[in-house]
């Protein structure tokens, strides 16, 4: 018998698994004071088996960068905890690399007194 596109989909992606069975680690944190995560975990729909992202506002303003991609949960594993020790020991990196966009994003904040209209 022979599936419909529709059916197709669905049976592929009812196997994919939840986020929370695909997570390899998460960090959540502070550095300078500002929230940062580190997230790895294995993916269905990418270039590479795992991959960390991170998210910190000093880069991409908060949006996820992929920093790294990996073929093994045993690489993954050493990723993450690579990226945290990056990104909570001073001085941070100037700038992030997305693996997945091929986008370099330089480290930019904007404070609160930037940011306000009301002077």
């Amino acid at each position: 018998m022979l599936l419909t596109k529709q059916q197709l989909l669905t049976e592929i992606t009812s196997n994919l698994g939840t986020q929370e069975e695909r997570k390899i680690a998460r960090f959540e944190g502070y550095t300078e004071g500002i929230l940062l995560y580190v997230d790895t975990c294995a993916m269905y729909n990418s270039f590479a088996a795992f991959e960390t992202a991170i998210s910190y506002l000093k880069f991409n303003r908060g949006g996820w960068v992929i920093v790294q991609g990996y073929n093994t949960r045993e690489q993954a594993v050493e990723g993450h905890e690579y990226w945290i020790k990056k990104l909570t020991t001073l001085p941070l990196p100037t700038s992030l690399f997305d693996v997945y966009l091929h986008v370099e994003f330089v480290a930019t904040i904007e404070t609160q007194e930037s940011t306000d209209d009301t002077n």
